[in-house]
């Protein structure tokens, strides 16, 4: 151990040997593991500053400078199209997922199926939003498409509760972007007087804590967390093999299907006037 500016002890680094020794951190970088091109009587002596002054190798810094250190450190948010074709990308199948919840929801009765989106913000909410259009088309319900501005929080859901509830008619069923979404939808319409799924059904999209929670008990969209991620370390580790670089045209996406879990957010549709 070396004394530090405050007088404490800290721990030696090279740059302490180098300076002890009378050499340059170079040599002492090389001479300590073991690499070519230094004198013995010079290794030894830096050997020997090393040891009296306590220095230990920093396997961290050590594994950074390895060829191949397999440590990977990624902090991303894609917002564009640009930005998810530089990433490894592994995504639910948002079209079966919409699928999935409208037929789930025409299978009770309802047409008059909304969608709260995720905003303007993001690549993955239009994806979703295109992805509710395709069902509701499929469907037959091409007409009855409506669509009422959302987010991705909680905060989001309870704006888009009220927008939904000054509907005339009501919907009798909303497809939300998220559960933290859905879950301010359902909490708010019960709030408002809106029975939930009396009068409208929710349905969410992740199957995250919100979803089971008692409170909301949502149907929801189930994605495959232990696939993706694994996909995805599986993607990047092959990545990393072929030196990281992915030509244009060459961009992989792993598509993971998805399934509905019902809860009691759902139910058939109420009677509706004619519009």
């Amino acid at each position: 151990m070396v004394e530090g500016m405050s007088g404490r002890p800290r721990r030696a680094t090279i740059r302490d040997v180098a300076r002890a020794s009378g050499t340059s951190i170079t040599t002492v970088s090389v001479a300590l593991s073991g690499g070519p091109g230094v004198a013995e009587a010079t290794r030894a002596r830096i050997i020997e500053v090393g040891n009296r002054l306590g220095w230990r190798p920093n396997r961290r810094a050590s594994a950074l400078r390895r060829t191949d250190p397999r440590l990977v450190g990624l902090v991303y948010e894609v917002e564009q199209d640009f930005q998810a074709m530089l990433v490894d990308a592994v995504v639910s199948d948002d079209r079966q997922a919409l699928s999935q919840a409208v037929t789930h929801l025409t299978g009770l009765g309802h047409r008059a199926i909304a969608h709260v989106d995720g905003g303007d913000v993001s690549t993955l909410s239009a994806r979703r939003r295109q992805a509710y259009e395709a069902a509701m088309a499929n469907e037959g319900l091409g007409d009855l498409r409506r669509v009422v501005r959302g987010g991705s929080t909680l905060a989001a859901g309870v704006g888009a509760a009220h927008a939904l509830a000054a509907l005339d008619p009501l919907p009798t069923a909303v497809v939300c972007y998220n559960d933290s979404v859905a879950a301010g939808v359902a909490r708010t319409l019960r709030q408002l007087g809106v029975a939930v799924p009396g009068d409208v059904s929710v349905v969410g999209f992740d199957d995250g804590p919100v979803a089971a929670d008692p409170t909301t008990d949502l149907t929801t969209i189930v994605q495959d967390r232990d696939l993706i991620a694994t996909t995805a370390m599986g993607l990047l580790a092959r990545r990393i093999a072929d030196a990281g670089v992915v030509a244009p045209g060459d961009e992989r996406v792993e598509v993971i299907p998805t399934r509905l879990t019902v809860r009691s957010s759902t139910g058939p549709a109420r009677e509706t006037r004619p519009s």
